[in-house]
């Protein structure tokens, strides 16, 4: 017996999303991986499962914020709710 991959191709938007809400956290991965090298939809990257907000800007946890550098304050970044910051590719985020 065969078992079929979930291949996000031959699937909308809307019947993506649906079927990455059951799936779990490796295959979430995977069918995200998929439609990043595929078609790239911002409603499957940037809807409730991917990594990217409604705009195409990766996604913040909940409770992130903006901090500015101590003493200097010349540069901003973003922190977690647990204080440590926001990491994009391993970087941190600064912002403007």
């Amino acid at each position: 017996m065969t078992v079929e991959t979930f291949d996000p191709r031959e699937h909308t938007v809307e019947d993506v999303n649906a079927y990455l809400e059951d799936a779990d956290p490796a295959e979430v991965q995977r069918v995200l991986a998929a439609e990043e090298t595929g078609q790239a939809r911002k409603g499957i990257l940037g809807g409730p499962h991917g990594a990217l907000g409604a705009d195409g800007v990766p996604a913040l946890p909940e409770g992130a914020e903006v901090v500015t550098s101590q003493p200097t304050g010349l540069w901003r970044m973003l922190v977690g709710p647990d204080g440590e910051p926001v990491l994009v590719d391993g970087n941190p985020v600064r912002v403007g």
